[in-house]
C-alpha cells in the first residue's frame, strides 16, 4: 500500500510544477490512504473477531463433546460394573451346581452302556424301579439350570462374559436334543422312524426302532422341567431333591407323576440296540456335557471361574460300547455311526464350538478291548 502511494505522489510531482498543487494532491492522497488503512484495519479486526468467535465456538463444542463422551464413558463403565455384578451373582451359583449335575447325567449315560454290556438292559428300565426313575431325574436336572438362567435373561447381559454365554448356549442345545428325535433319525445312515402312525401301541412292540417314540414334544419337555422347580420365600427357588422326585413320581396324580409320564414311556424298556435314535440323542448329550465340564474346569476368566476349576470333575475314560459280545454288532454300528451322527448334529448347530470335534471311536474300541 505504501509503495503504491509513493508511486502516485512521485507521478503527481512529475506532472505538476506548482508546489501548492503538489501539497494539495499529497494531502488528498494521504487522506485517502488513511481512510484505506482504517478500512483495512476495520476489516482485519472484524475478520479476526469472526474467526475468534468461530474458534471459541468450535472449542466450546469440542469441550462439550468431550464432556459428553466422558459422561457416556462413565455411564458405560458404571453399567458394565453393575451388569457384571448382577450377571455373576445371578448365574455363577447356578453354573457351580451345573458342574455336578452335568457330571451325574454324563455318567448315567455311560452307565446305560455299561448296564447293557452286563446284561441289565432292558430289564433295569422295565417299570418304575430305581434305575428307571433315577435316570429320568439325572437326565432332566441340568435342564433346570437352563430354565433358571433363561428366566434371568431380562436381568443379565450374557455378552459380558463369553464363558457364561457359552455355558448357556450349550445348555440350550442340550435342551433341544430331547425334542430332535426326527432330526437324529434323518442323519445318515437314515433310520425309518414313524412313532405317530395309527395303532402305534401295538406296532411298537414288534418294532421299537421304527414305532417307539424316542423323543419329547417341546411343550412336554417344558412342563416336566417346570415340575422340578420349587418356589420358596422371597422369590427364591430350588429344584426337587431326588427323594422328593421319587416320592412324587410314585403318585400318578401328582404334578411330577403326570408330567413325567411321557419321558418314563420314552425310557421304558430302553436298550441302545432297539432304540438307536434315542441312543444317538444320548450319545450327543455326552459330547455336550464334556464341553460344559471342560468349560467349568477352565482356569481362564474371572476369579470365581478359577474357583470353579478347583472343584469341577475330571471325567475318567469310559466306553459307550453296549455289546455283551463284540460279535453282537460291528464297531461301525456301535461306535462309529453314533459318534459321526452326534458330531454332524452338533456341527450344524454349534459350529463355533463343535466345528473341529475329534472322533473318539478309537478310544472307545481300546476301552472295550481292554
Amino acid at each position: 500500500m505504501l509503495i503504491l502511494l509513493n508511486l502516485i505522489i512521485l507521478f503527481a510531482l512529475q506532472r505538476s510544477s506548482d508546489p501548492a498543487e503538489v501539497k494539495y494532491i499529497v494531502a488528498i492522497i494521504a487522506a485517502v490512504a488513511a481512510i484505506l488503512v482504517a478500512i483495512i484495519s476495520a476489516v482485519v479486526s472484524i475478520v479476526s473477531l469472526v474467526f475468534s468467535r468461530m474458534n471459541q465456538g468450535a472449542l466450546q463444542r469440542e469441550q462439550a463433546e468431550l464432556a459428553q463422551q466422558g459422561k457416556e464413558r462413565d455411564a458405560r463403565r458404571d453399567y458394565q460394573y453393575d451388569a457384571h455384578k448382577r450377571l455373576y451373582s445371578e448365574c455363577e451359583p447356578l453354573l457351580f451346581q451345573l458342574a455336578e449335575l452335568a457330571e451325574h447325567a454324563y455318567h448315567r449315560i455311560y452307565s446305560l452302556a455299561r448296564t447293557a454290556r452286563l446284561g441289565g438292559l432292558p430289564r433295569w428300565m422295565d417299570g418304575p424301579g430305581y434305575y428307571h426313575v433315577s435316570t429320568m431325574y439325572k437326565l432332566v436336572c441340568p435342564l433346570v439350570i437352563f430354565r433358571l438362567i433363561q428366566q434371568r435373561l431380562t436381568f443379565v447381559d450374557l455378552r459380558l462374559d463369553e464363558q457364561i454365554a457359552n455355558q448357556y448356549r450349550l445348555l440350550k442345545f442340550l435342551y433341544l436334543t430331547f425334542t430332535d428325535s426326527f432330526d437324529f433319525a434323518s442323519i445318515n445312515p437314515v433310520i425309518d422312524y414313524h412313532p405317530d402312525v395309527d395303532n402305534w401301541e401295538e406296532k411298537r412292540v414288534e418294532n421299537q426302532q421304527k414305532y417307539w417314540r424316542q423323543g419329547l414334544y417341546l411343550g412336554m419337555l417344558d412342563n416336566l422341567i417346570d415340575a422340578l422347580i420349587v418356589p420358596m420365600e422371597e422369590g427364591k427357588i430350588r429344584w426337587k431333591t431326588y427323594g422328593e422326585f421319587e416320592y412324587d413320581f410314585a403318585d400318578p396324580n401328582s404334578t411330577i407323576g403326570r408330567q413325567f409320564v411321557g419321558l418314563a414311556d420314552v425310557l421304558y424298556g430302553f436298550h441302545p440296540k432297539t432304540r438307536p435314535i434315542l441312543w444317538r440323542m444320548l450319545w450327543t448329550q455326552t459330547l455336550i456335557y464334556k464341553k460344559i465340564i471342560e468349560s467349568q474346569s477352565s482356569e481362564l476368566g474371572t476369579s470365581s471361574r478359577v474357583g470353579l476349576a478347583a472343584v469341577s470333575p475330571k471325567l475318567p475314560p469310559g466306553s459307550l460300547d453296549w455289546r455283551q459280545d463284540p460279535k453282537e454288532a460291528s464297531d461301525e454300528e456301535v461306535l462309529a455311526i453314533p459318534q459321526r451322527v452326534a458330531e454332524e448334529y452338533l456341527r450344524t448347530r454349534l459350529p463355533e464350538v463343535f466345528g473341529t470335534t475329534q472322533t473318539e471311536v478309537e478310544m472307545q474300541k481300546l476301552d472295550f478291548k481292554g
